[in-house]
């Protein structure tokens, strides 16, 4: 027998004692589905407000912002105050 240890692996990549395993993790004691992921990505909320009169720029804005990101949901409330009414909008 050589000098290496039993279960240690030679060189030309054959052990020379028992199989070896590879690592695991230690398990949970509650029990988790197969799908379950460990990271939960973050929703990240943006919100907009576009006026209902002179609404150009505001809606340019929002029409970038919606091409260039991936959304979950959209979310719009008319906010009625006369000349000053707008949608509020929020982006998931």
């Amino acid at each position: 027998m050589s000098g290496r240890g039993a279960g240690q692996e030679s060189v030309g990549g054959a052990a020379s004692g028992p199989a070896l395993r590879p690592l695991t993790r230690a398990r949970s004691a509650t029990p988790q589905p197969a799908n379950f992921a460990i990271t939960i990505p973050t929703v990240r909320l943006r919100f907009f407000t576009i006026p209902v009169f002179d609404s150009d720029t505001a809606q340019a804005e929002l029409d970038h912002f919606l091409t260039t990101h991936r959304m979950l949901a959209v979310d719009r409330e008319l906010i009625a105050d006369g000349m000053r009414s707008a949608w509020a909008v929020c982006v998931r």
